[in-house]
């Protein structure tokens, strides 16, 4: 989400000089339509672990659609989430940078908060993964609570994101969080199923991505296809598990008609395979905030 009153007093004018964008070529990715009945047959031992680094405090107008839910009012706590994948071949990638240790003025002026030690870095090392082990980190999107921890991560660490992605790229004057990134990698989807386009990421039916534009430009969503049964991480396609049972997008959206074509046609999907399990963009109820690492989905 981008409409964050503690962030947009900060935005930069300047252009912040940002990385080259070439094309994805960090793993045989696979770009098509896929036979999702066959995928989802044969699962890959493929294990999620959230890693809930702290909350921030938002208007639930950016949550939830007014059109669609009426006056929702008031402002409310939610999870900023970040997701170890760990593969079977003993490969970790990681989707989103959550956030790093908090700066004491924004916890102080009650925009932020952490529990000691669930920042991105403590995190990753409870979980047993130095950040110098993930292959390539993986963005949703560029707003802010989704890249606020790139700064700690390795320089040199390959980050991908979706087509256009860095078009709603907001760096704040205390943090460029692209500084020093000469390169993103950026997905193609064409040629892929024209109401969900994907791409098989490893080229193995494990990891998927799913183009879901609207709320941000260039916004992806993922499917991971564990033995544990099928995950759909929304990111921010939809923030509540209320807005995607709903078929209505967030209450935040660059393109309303973008983002509502992308939530019906994930809620399609799980509609095909109920065994599809939901894990929203920032729904409190699915986490336990202050725990930090979570169990394995």
């Amino acid at each position: 989400m981008r409409q964050l009153a503690w962030l947009s007093l900060f935005v930069l004018a300047c252009d912040p000089g940002l990385p080259t964008e070439r094309p994805y070529d960090l793993t045989p990715a696979l770009t098509g339509s896929p036979d999702w009945a066959n995928v989802l047959a044969e699962p890959r031992e493929v294990r999620v672990l959230p890693l809930v680094t702290g909350e921030i405090r938002v208007s639930r107008s950016v949550l939830l659609d007014p059109s669609c839910h009426g006056d929702v009012g008031g402002e409310a706590w939610v999870p900023v989430v970040s997701y170890l994948i760990e593969h079977p071949s003993g490969r970790a990638f990681l989707i989103d940078a959550g956030l790093p240790r908090v700066d004491t003025a924004l916890g102080v002026a009650g925009l932020v908060r952490q529990s000691d030690g669930n920042d991105l870095l403590s995190l990753l090392r409870a979980a047993g993964w130095s950040p110098e082990e993930i292959e390539v980190l993986f963005i949703s999107h560029f707003h802010h609570d989704h890249v606020f921890g790139v700064p700690v991560l390795p320089v040199d660490l390959p980050i991908a994101t979706g087509p256009d992605a860095l078009s709603g790229y907001e760096p704040l004057i205390a943090f460029h969080f692209l500084d020093s990134r000469r390169t993103l990698h950026v997905l193609d989807f064409t040629g892929g199923d024209s109401a969900l386009p994907a791409i098989d990421l490893l080229g193995d039916g494990s990891i998927f991505a799913l183009s879901t534009p609207g709320h941000a430009a260039g916004h992806i969503s993922f499917l991971i296809n564990a033995t544990s049964g099928p995950i759909l991480l929304l990111h921010d396609a939809a923030h509540l598990l209320e807005g995607f049972s709903s078929r209505c997008g967030p209450g935040e959206a660059d393109d309303r008609a973008a983002a509502t074509r992308s939530i019906h046609a994930l809620a399609d999907l799980v509609d095909r395979f109920p065994s599809i399990r939901v894990i929203a963009g920032h729904d409190p109820s699915q986490w336990d905030i202050g725990a930090g690492v979570q169990r394995p989905l």
